[in-house]
């Protein structure tokens, strides 16, 4: 359980710090792409309303160049090229702007843009595909790769600072989650101890009342006083071994020594037990259990639980109750259903905690601690095995998948 709980510590710290380094280097890098994209498209609008040159580009003088994208600079920085459509046909080229590119190149280039329509990038290069009012179409090539440069080593260096970033909390958290769940794992033990002691120091006076009240019988016989001191000393009893059974499964998890048994036979062995007992509470038990089915556990550990299921059963059933025990793909599922009443169709996880109990079933007439599940979750985690609850068109259903 420990272990389990760093685990989830680790796990959710490590996605949130993921989650908000992630949002935030996402965030720059897209502000950043957008920004290197809105220049580039800024600057192909200006070749697109002027025939694919800068204003004053062929006799440029002073004052021509009008406002220019990137300052009055950008028709000298830039390099690009054009090639012009008529009828879907290449009319024209002008590739007196660029020297990386031939006819042939920007011949393919242009019929990958020409498909696309719009603007966007091609490799390196920011396109814009315009619509003339002669009935030509221009596709505008801008090399955008100075100012892509920098973008593209930001965002590398973003990734391998995050990476870094990433691994070193990862580190921390590993170290410091000892430390978090330390004051959780101290309780935990503290609580192992109390219920061990518990169960050790109840069992001498229980010892001393029974033995005093079978000297009460036989000095003045038996009776109605005596007879309830007898029932509940053996319901004190019951709960001492619980409370045993609980304490042991805590210090073996993970200590258990398994070996393969034959989990079909003894399934059937303690399902059968149960039948009378349902007979003379006047319910029906089915049973429904393969046969050849062996397990790598604990015996006597998952013959419990099967006795706890129908246990919980024989008390809690309205009238009747199906155990089966089949392999589910390459699981092998132990299933207990039976009628009760007031149960919803949802997760009834709740009854695997200590001591519970639920409303309904606390004011009535049925006997019981609330630990015998307990004990079948425990049973179910020694064996690293799920285990659920939960109601379903008025049964309550129990099923671990070993």
């Amino acid at each position: 359980m420990i272990k389990k709980l760093r685990q989830k510590f680790v796990l959710i710290s490590f996605l949130s710090v993921f989650v908000l380094l992630a949002a935030i280097l996402s965030t720059v890098n897209i502000v950043n792409y957008v920004r290197v994209a809105n220049e580039a498209d800024a600057i192909t609008l200006v070749l697109a309303e002027n025939e694919g040159r800068f204003p004053g580009q062929n006799n440029p003088r002073p004052g021509e160049e009008g406002e220019m994208p990137g300052g009055k600079e950008t028709p000298f920085d830039s390099r690009y090229f054009t090639v012009t459509y008529r009828d879907d046909s290449v009319v024209s080229f002008n590739l007196g702007f660029i020297a990386s590119v031939d006819e042939t190149k920007a011949k393919e280039m242009a019929a990958s843009a020409y498909q696309r329509k719009g603007v966007g990038f091609y490799d390196v290069f920011r396109y814009r595909v315009s619509e003339k009012s002669d009935g030509t179409t221009i596709v505008i090539f801008l090399d955008y790769s100075r100012q892509l440069s920098p973008t593209m080593t930001f965002l590398w260096m973003s990734l391998l600072v995050g990476g870094i970033g990433l691994a070193l909390v990862l580190a921390a958290l590993l170290l410091v989650s000892k430390k978090v769940v330390a004051p959780i794992v101290k309780s935990q033990e503290q609580q192992k101890r109390f219920v061990a002691d518990a169960a050790h120091e109840l069992k001498t006076p229980l010892t001393i009342i029974s033995a005093n009240n079978e000297i009460l019988e036989i000095e003045n016989g038996e009776n109605e006083s005596t007879s309830a001191i007898n029932h509940q000393v053996e319901r004190m009893r019951q709960m001492v071994q619980n409370l045993t059974s609980l304490a042991r499964l805590e210090t073996e998890n993970g200590k258990a020594i398994f070996a393969r048994f034959d989990l079909s036979g003894a399934a059937q062995d303690v399902a059968s037990s149960f039948l009378s007992a349902f007979e003379n509470a006047k319910k029906t038990l089915t049973l429904s259990i393969e046969d050849g089915l062996t397990y790598q556990g604990e015996e006597s550990a998952i013959r419990n639980l099967i006795s706890i299921f129908l246990d919980n059963a024989l008390k809690y059933s309205i009238s009747r109750c199906e155990f089966s025990l089949k392999k589910e793909n390459k699981a092998i599922v132990i299933q207990c259903q039976n009628d009760a009443k007031e149960i919803g169709d949802s997760n009834q996880n709740q009854v695997f905690d200590r001591f519970y109990r639920s409303s309904s079933v606390r004011g009535s007439s049925i006997e019981g601690s609330g630990i015998g599940l307990s004990i079948a979750k425990e049973i179910a985690d020694l064996h690293k095995a799920k285990i659920k609850a939960y109601g379903e068109k008025g049964d309550f259903i129990i099923q671990v998948t070993l």
